[in-house]
Parts: structure tokens; sequence; C-alpha cells
């Protein structure tokens, strides 16, 4: 999964982000039927992808949470008021 990134270092890398490229280097050459394996014969396969799924899903909300605020703030700050949106008739 991390393979399918395509990871590249930058200039700005952090320390996380070395730590994260090395986990790539150590587990991209992984066959297929190992994560396969390990999926079949644990018992807790399903709940740790559930898990998983679940924390990815939280990131993308927090990000996009702070995203819309900052939009917001863009768009109506200054005003006292949020622009009318009404249609005007002549």
């Amino acid at each position: 999964m991390l393979a399918m990134l395509e990871l590249k270092s930058t200039p700005i890398n952090t320390k996380g982000y070395e730590t994260l490229l090395r986990l790539v280097d150590n587990t991209c050459s992984d066959s297929f039927d190992l994560y396969n394996g390990l999926f079949m014969y644990n018992k807790n396969s399903t709940e740790l992808l559930n898990r998983l799924e679940w924390a990815m899903d939280s990131v993308k909300k927090k990000l996009f949470d702070g995203l819309h605020d900052v939009l917001r703030k863009q768009l109506f700050e200054g005003s006292a008021q949020a622009p009318n949106t009404s249609i005007v008739r002549k």
C-alpha cells in the first residue's frame, strides 16, 4: 500500500517522513501472498482494517473541516453578515 503512494525524498523531510520512507523500503518487496496470509490467518485482521480505514477517515475529516473554516473566514471576514445570496428581480 505504501509503495503505491510513490513517496519521494524532499528537501524538507521531517524525521517522521524519513522513518516512513524507510518503512516503505522495508515493506515494498513483501509479496501480496504475505499480506493475504496475514489477512486470512489473523483473527483480528478485519478489525484492524476497519480501524485503519476509520483512522484515515478521521484525518481526512479534520483536514477538510480545517479547510472549510479557513475558506469561511476568508469569504466572510470583514463583513458584518454573510453576503446576500437572494436573486434580485428588476
